[in-house]
């Protein structure tokens, strides 16, 4: 993964794909309420910060 770049909602599911990791961990990790979560890796919402959020901490934990 990049460092700068902001995760697109389709390469934030794969990247937890790849990984292993549900979308119901992916919550609990990042403190994301669990249905906003589902719409923004959907594409519902474009929530630029939720992307932020969640591309920051799977470089936290990947070591990207």
């Amino acid at each position: 993964m990049q460092s700068k770049k902001i995760l697109s909602a389709a390469e934030i599911r794969a990247e937890l794909a790849r990984r292993k990791i549900s979308k119901a961990q992916l919550s609990r990790e990042t403190g994301i309420y669990y249905p906003y979560l589902i719409e923004v890796l959907q594409g519902h919402q474009p929530a630029t910060r939720m992307r932020q959020i969640i591309t920051a901490h799977l470089q936290k934990r990947g070591g990207a």
